[in-house]
C-alpha cells in the first residue's frame, strides 16, 4: 500500500507541464531577464545532446513503469527483489540529469519544444521544464492551451504541478480551466498568480487546518520553504550544515533537489537510491550530500527526518497556516532563491 501511495503521489507531482513566459511582475533579487532570443542560442551539439537524453528520459518511464509493477504485482512480486528487478529494468535517470543543470539547459529545451520537428519530445521537455525557475511558463502554458495543443485535463494536470489545486477556483473545472489561465495571466504578474492561489490553498476549513498532507512538502516546501511548524533552512542547517550548504548551492543552479528530485522516494523506499545518485552526479560529494537531502525530506524511515508527509505532527497545519498569513503582508519572490522570504529572512 505504501509503494502505490508513493507511485500515485509522484503521479500527480510528475503529470503536469509547464514552459516559461511572463516577464511582468515583482521578479526579486537575482532575476534577470532572458536575452532576445535566449531560446535559440543553443548550439546544435548541445541540442542533439540534449534531445537524446530526452529520448532516454521516455524509455527511463517504461522501465520504470516495468520495476513498479513487478515489485507490486500481488502473484509473484513478493519473490522479486529491489536489486534484481532494477538490473532487469535499468533506468539511465536522463530526465534527473538534465534537471541538475538547472537553468542552463532551459534555453535548449525552450529551443526543443519550439521545434517542430521534435514533437516526439515536447512533453518530456516541458516536464523538465516544471522543475526549473523559468519565470515565463505560464504564459506559454497559456498559448498552448489557446492554440488548441492540450486539453482542458491536460491543462489542469499541468497547473497542478506549480499550484495546489482541488480547490473551488476556476482552474479546476475542465470547462474554464483555459479562461481562468488566460484571465488570471491578463490582471496578475506570475508572483502574484502563485500567491493568489496559495490563499485560498491557506483559507481551506478542515481537520488539523485542512491541508492536504500529501502535497505540503510540494508547495509549502518550493514556494515558502516551510515545514509544518518551520524554517526548512534553519532546520537543515542544525541537522546537517554540508547538506544545507550543498542544496544552496543547487538553488544558485536553478532547481531545488529537494522537490525536484522527489519521484526518487521509490528509489529510498527500495533501498536504490546510490544507484541513482552514481547516475545523476559526477562528484562523490554530490552524491552524498543529496543522497541524505532526499532521505532527510522523504523517508518514513529515518528517526532524524522531516515529520512524515502522510502524517504531520499535532497541530502541524494549523501551525504553518498561521505563519502564512502573518507573513502574508510581506511575502516578496526571490529569483536567486526560487521561493518567497518573508521578512524574517535576512538576505
Amino acid at each position: 500500500m505504501a509503494r502505490w501511495n508513493i507511485l500515485l503521489a509522484a503521479i500527480s507531482f510528475s503529470v503536469g507541464l509547464l514552459v516559461s513566459c511572463a516577464e511582468t511582475g515583482n521578479n526579486g533579487p537575482g532575476w534577470k531577464p532572458p536575452q532576445a532570443g535566449a531560446a535559440s542560442i543553443a548550439s546544435e551539439k548541445e541540442k542533439k545532446e540534449v534531445v537524446d537524453l530526452l529520448k532516454q528520459a521516455l524509455k527511463d518511464s517504461k522501465a520504470a513503469d516495468r520495476r513498479m509493477s513487478a515489485l507490486t504485482n500481488h502473484l509473484w512480486g513478493w519473490a522479486r527483489t529491489p536489486q534484481g528487478v532494477y538490473r532487469q529494468y535499468p533506468v539511465a535517470y536522463a530526465k534527473e540529469r538534465l534537471i541538475v543543470r538547472g537553468s542552463d539547459v532551459v534555453p535548449v529545451l525552450l529551443d526543443i519544444i519550439r521545434d517542430p520537428k521534435l514533437t516526439k519530445v515536447h512533453w518530456c521537455a516541458l516536464d523538465i521544464l516544471a522543475e526549473l525557475d523559468t519565470p515565463l511558463y505560464l504564459t506559454e502554458l497559456n498559448k498552448v492551451g489557446q492554440e488548441g495543443r492540450v486539453t482542458a485535463e491536460d491543462m489542469r494536470w499541468a497547473l497542478g504541478r506549480l499550484l495546489p489545486y482541488g480547490l473551488s477556483i476556476g482552474y479546476n473545472r475542465e470547462a474554464t480551466v483555459m479562461d481562468w489561465l488566460n484571465t488570471q495571466l491578463a490582471q496578475k504578474s506570475f508572483d502574484e498568480i502563485i500567491l493568489g492561489v496559495l490563499d485560498e490553498y491557506f483559507t481551506v476549513k478542515g481537520q488539523d487546518g485542512g491541508l492536504s498532507a500529501i502535497t505540503y512538502d510540494m508547495y509549502a516546501l518550493r514556494w515558502l520553504n516551510r515545514t509544518w511548524d518551520g524554517d526548512f533552512d534553519v532546520w537543515l542547517s542544525i541537522k546537517s550544515p554540508s547538506v544545507a550548504e550543498f542544496r544552496r548551492s543547487q538553488l544558485l543552479k536553478g532547481y531545488d533537489p529537494a522537490t525536484a528530485l522527489r519521484p526518487l522516494r521509490v528509489n529510498i523506499d527500495d533501498g536504490m537510491l546510490d544507484e541513482a545518485m552514481v547516475a545523476i552526479y559526477s562528484d562523490p560529494k554530490d552524491r552524498k550530500a543529496c543522497k541524505e537531502l532526499l532521505e532527510i525530506v522523504h523517508s518514513d524511515e529515518r528517526p532524524d527526518a522531516l515529520p512524515s508527509i502522510r502524517k504531520p505532527p499535532p497541530g502541524g497545519a494549523i501551525k504553518l497556516k498561521d505563519w502564512y498569513w502573518n507573513q502574508r503582508p510581506y511575502l516578496k519572490y526571490d529569483r536567486t532563491l526560487h521561493r518567497f522570504v518573508s521578512k524574517e529572512e535576512v538576505r
